[in-house]
């Protein structure tokens, strides 16, 4: 039901229009094209129905690779993550089928997969595959454009202005409500995380299906709530993490958001608004606190991409 769920929900995103301007005086250095292919070597399909069949996965990647070769939009390092799960929605189906009309194809699972691995063979297959299913390889791309420009990059446009007033909002609340006190320097952290994290604590693609279908009906203050309600478990994943076992994914990972947490977490959008609103009028003395953390924000913001870079 998810699953059904969000590809109405992604229909939506394929009927919207697109910038005529989209990608208009963009270039990618090398460098780009470097980041984006380390960070398709450590995409993860954990949550995945696909996740233990090496085929589907080298499937995955070589669509993926494909499609941001030539991407018109710059590129964040949280992109890869978000569109994992949308080509798990629309491929699925495909891609068992593809594996089992190609069994002699299909080696032992391999936790790890990376371009480089996938062989003259399958590319030449993979290359039929999205020449077969070109219009639905069209649809998904362009959702992944409607989908960063409205969810993604709006929250970095204007040097993170509406990330820094929402980022300020959730600060606030976590030491309000569970007296956390969050580092504003982790605001770099958390960017990298806002949009992605649900993929990352989802065990099940069931779970990353409902995430990612409350991100795109929703608007921006909502990742912020899901991420206040799910602090603990996404703490977890602040770094690269690899789930060594079960009994650790078990621990760390999401495998059923139940009605509850969703009714949790719309609660919580309603104190967001309100807390909002205690912050404004509450002015110069609220905002005081915070404006060295917005000062904090807009440095960030400036050193962001470097940052990313140097990660990768």
């Amino acid at each position: 039901m998810s699953k059904i769920a969000l590809l109405n929900t992604l229909r939506k995103y394929e009927e919207m229009s697109l910038d005529e301007n989209l990608g208009h005086g963009l270039e990618k250095s090398e460098r780009d094209s470097q980041i984006i292919k380390n960070d398709m070597d450590r995409c993860s399909f954990r949550f995945s129905r696909t996740f233990r069949c090496s085929f589907c996965h080298k499937l995955y990647i070589y669509v993926l690779t494909k499609v941001f070769s030539d991407f018109p939009l710059p590129y964040f390092q949280c992109m890869l993550d978000i569109a994992s799960v949308i080509l798990d929605a629309y491929l699925e189906e495909k891609a068992f089928e593809l594996r089992s009309a190609n069994k002699k194809m299909v080696g032992k699972f391999k936790p790890q997969i990376t371009i480089d691995s996938v062989n003259a063979e399958e590319k030449a297959l993979f290359e039929k595959f999205m020449a077969a299913n070109k219009n639905l390889i069209e649809r998904f791309e362009k959702v992944l454009l409607n989908v960063f420009q409205r969810k993604l990059l709006v929250l970095a446009s204007d040097n993170f202005k509406l990330y820094g007033r929402l980022n300020r909002v959730f600060i606030y609340m976590m030491s309000s409500q569970k007296n956390i006190v969050v580092d504003p320097n982790e605001s770099l952290s958390y960017m990298n995380h806002t949009l992605t994290f649900f993929q990352r604590i989802s065990g099940n693609s069931e779970v990353a299906f409902k995430f990612l279908n409350l991100i795109l009906n929703s608007d921006s203050r909502v990742v912020f709530c899901i991420l206040f309600h799910f602090f603990d478990k996404i703490q977890n994943f602040k770094g690269q993490v690899v789930l060594t076992d079960e009994e650790e994914a078990k621990e760390k990972l999401i495998f059923d958001l139940a009605d509850k947490d969703i009714k949790e977490i719309l609660k919580i959008y309603e104190d967001f608004f309100q807390f909002e609103k205690e912050m404004q009028s509450k002015g110069p003395k609220v905002m005081w606190c915070f404006f060295w953390v917005a000062a904090s924000v807009v440095v960030l913001a400036a050193a962001y991409k470097s940052y990313s870079k140097e990660k990768s």
